[in-house]
């Protein structure tokens, strides 16, 4: 079994219990296909005791989301000097293929 996988994909914060104790599972950011995180109340209490250090931390650790297809497109169009309908017609085209 690989880890992680008896914990269920969630599109939103889902209550459970795990051997009888109550659990949060948070879904996973990334990819909500993806399993999510659970924690106990134990845990869940030591993250809001400490949540500005929780914020501070991926702030500071957290890489930037690289740029989609469809942005550096729009982006080369831009630098090329394409007009705004130009750009609108090309991303309307790129979405519809």
């Amino acid at each position: 079994m690989a880890f992680g996988s008896n914990i269920p994909a969630v599109s939103a914060p889902t209550e459970s219990t795990f051997k009888n104790y109550p659990v949060l599972t948070l879904p996973n950011p990334s990819d909500p296909s993806k399993p999510g995180v659970q924690l106990g109340t134990s845990k869940l209490r030591a993250v809001l005791a400490h949540l500005d250090a929780v914020r501070a931390f991926v702030a500071k650790h957290d890489k930037p989301k690289a740029p989609s297809k469809l942005d550096a497109i729009v982006a080369a169009l831009k630098a090329a000097g394409s007009t705004p309908e130009t750009i609108a017609a090309a991303v309307a085209a790129l979405q519809a293929a």
